[in-house]
């Protein structure tokens, strides 16, 4: 295989490469824009799409870090243009990460509240409110999700 074969196998691989970096930084700021807001939002769609094109660009980082003088043999502006977005994929996935870690905090925050108001509920007598409604007495073990007992 010529030289110049190798080459154009090769840049277009790193270009395939920068594209499914360029999709992850996008991903990423999608995902950034639904949790910015601080509510409950789905994000499985991305969280999906992300887990895929991850797995395939540390698969491929993986095979170059075991063989780092193949990039040598590829067009430097290109090389370099990899390592640039490749710094900017960790910096998008930074900041998501500190979004998502905020939002778990919240979510757990949220379910405490709920527990907690579960609990303060079940420790109130039966018989009737200051509204005049009938109270009754809960009875039995209230479960919000597994490992989640009131």
């Amino acid at each position: 295989m010529s030289s110049e074969t190798i080459r154009d196998k090769l840049d277009a691989k790193i270009r395939y490469m920068i594209g499914i970096a360029d999709e992850l930084i996008a991903l990423a700021g999608e995902e950034n824009q639904r949790l910015a807001p601080g509510r409950p939002v789905k994000i499985d769609d991305i969280v999906a799409r992300k887990r895929e094109l991850v797995q395939e660009f540390e698969t491929w980082l993986k095979q170059i870090h075991a063989q780092p003088t193949v990039l040598s043999l590829a067009s430097p502006d290109l090389t370099s243009l990899l390592f640039r977005r490749n710094r900017e994929l960790g910096e998008a996935l930074a900041a998501n990460t500190e979004l998502l870690n905020r939002a778990l905090k919240a979510s757990r925050r949220r379910t405490a509240t709920i527990v907690r108001a579960i609990r303060e509920a079940r420790t109130l007598p039966a018989g009737y409110s200051d509204k005049a409604a009938y109270r009754p007495a809960a009875s039995y073990p209230i479960s919000i999700g597994a490992g989640c007992k009131a």
